[in-house]
């Protein structure tokens, strides 16, 4: 009726439930909101929260907070590690707290338990000089709340007083090169550069989408070496695709020599220094460039690095203002670091497609996968970058420029220049007539040693290490030969015990 007189297009059963609506009531016929029976009282999620708080169970994090949610307002409050995992903890509560039938899940547990609670994590690559800092002054603590004191506990409080003030001093001494590093970025001028060198950990190329159990056993190893090269490019009101006005341009070195020292180093160098991507970052003539490396005693921290320092401020650099600078010890991170990590995870995504079924065993090949991965990366952010506003920071791209560098076999002299005592320094540089080698503790301090220029020839003895280019597979012990061999044999054996 309703349909043929007014055109409503109501069916049958719509037309029926309506009726019955509108003669009873929407209580009877709407959904009503079921409500969770199992809900824990709030005594009950108070007693999990306490729980998960005491000192055998959970820790507070250092300089890590954490957003949550209280009556209405966010707040930061510490996270807290826990000392198990979840499960564990959960297993832990229930032995303590829970009898009879009165047990809560584990899921009604790890949904009431505080927000703040993680998981515990490990902490890598700390410097042991400050990690030591912080054992003596927990001990240093526990002597001085010491009611009674002997001798020996007065002795050794007097001896980690000692150590504690020298780590404190090289504490401040890192605080202070940082300090430089920074401020020689922020203050980098069009023109002058900053180079930061490091070496990743070895690479294994061997990787593919379908692995044989030789190839992953049987991995053949890169050195990576990597030279960073900030500059400072335009000015403050152009749109450049930069990080606050600063390029950076990688020169990134995959080799099979797996012999880090200053060789590898300056070989590596005259090669960027030769090269087109070089030549174009525009570095004047007469501006500072400053060079930062690590304190690792194979290859930066030699009379080897000193000599190529002063071979390359005499020869290739000549018009520049040269200087050498060392971070503090155990503090080497910088932004090769989040290059190599970069680096690494393209290696390990573009080897899991079905593009690299077989697994990458030359250099040529792995240079090619990260080339590609790195022109594929910037291709995005090209695209990203159009749709963002004018007004908007645009993402920065990505210059890298890869080599494959080949290191010769044969033992070659090695030049140095001694200085005795120089990694006691940090900051170097050569008077103008390249007769003196000026050391100082940092870039701001008042004192400077000066070293007469006395060079040291010293004769190689081993060649450096290679790493091997093709597979191991081909020399597996099993082969198809072996497997007909084997077969023949049995056959063979069968027939001799037919009667």
């Amino acid at each position: 009726e309703l349909n043929g007189k007014y055109n409503l297009g109501v069916s049958a059963k719509s037309y029926t439930k309506a009726r019955k609506i509108a003669s009873t009531g929407p209580g009877k016929y709407f959904k009503k909101r079921q409500v969770n029976a199992n809900k824990l009282s709030d005594k009950k999620i108070n007693e999990i929260r306490d729980f998960c708080y005491r000192e055998d169970v959970s820790r507070e994090a250092a300089n890590r907070t954490i957003q949550i949610v209280d009556n209405g307002k966010k707040i930061s409050v510490p996270v807290r590690y826990l000392h198990q995992s979840p499960q564990e903890t959960y297993v832990h509560y229930i032995s303590e707290t829970e009898k009879g039938e009165d047990k809560i899940s584990i899921s009604c547990f790890t949904k009431y338990m505080p927000k703040e609670m993680k998981k515990p994590h490990r902490k890598t690559d700390m410097c042991p000089l400050c990690a030591k800092g912080k054992e003596i002054r927990a001990t240093i603590k526990k002597l001085e709340a010491k009611t009674e004191r002997d001798e020996n506990d007065d002795n050794l409080l007097l001896q980690l007083k000692d150590e504690l003030e020298l780590i404190n001093d090289h504490v401040k001494l890192e605080k202070k090169i940082r300090k430089e590093y920074n401020n020689q970025k922020e203050q980098l001028r069009n023109g002058e550069a900053i180079i930061i060198m490091d070496f990743k950990e070895n690479m294994s190329l061997g990787s593919g989408a379908v692995e044989t159990a030789r190839d992953f056993y049987n991995t053949p190893h890169r050195s990576i070496f990597t030279i960073a090269v900030y500059t400072r490019e335009g000015n403050d009101n152009e749109r450049l695709c930069t990080r606050d006005g600063l390029k950076i341009h990688y020169f990134t070195f995959a080799s099979d020599c797996l012999t880090h020292d200053t060789q590898f180093v300056f070989d590596c160098f005259r090669m960027m220094l030769n090269h087109e991507d070089w030549k174009s970052l525009n570095i004047k003539e007469n501006r500072k460039i400053n060079l930062w490396v690590d304190n690792a005693p194979q290859h930066f921290r030699t009379f080897q690095m000193l000599y190529e320092f002063k071979k390359l401020s005499e020869d290739h650099l000549k018009n520049n203002q040269l200087y050498l600078n060392y971070f503090a010890e155990y503090h080497g991170k910088c932004v090769c670091d989040s290059h190599f990590s970069l680096l690494s995870r393209y290696y390990t995504d573009k080897t899991k497609t079905l593009k690299h079924g077989t697994p990458v065993y030359s250099t040529p090949e792995f240079i090619d996968i990260l080339q590609t991965a790195v022109e594929q990366t910037n291709e995005i952010k090209n695209q990203l970058n159009k749709k963002r506003k004018q007004s908007t920071a645009p993402y920065p791209l990505l210059h890298v420029t890869f080599f494959d560098y080949k290191r010769s076999d044969e033992l070659q002299a090695i030049e140095q220049v001694t200085a005795p005592q120089f990694t006691s320094y940090y900051h170097f540089f050569f008077s103008k007539d390249f007769r003196l080698l000026c050391a100082k503790e940092h870039t701001d301090a008042k004192h400077t040693r000066n070293y007469p220029i006395k060079r040291k020839t010293v004769v190689q003895t081993k060649g450096p290490k290679l790493g091997w280019n093709k597979s191991r597979t081909l020399d597996s012990p099993v082969t198809v030969n072996a497997l007909a061999r084997k077969a023949k044999a049995r056959a063979s054996d069968r027939k001799k015990r037919t009667p």
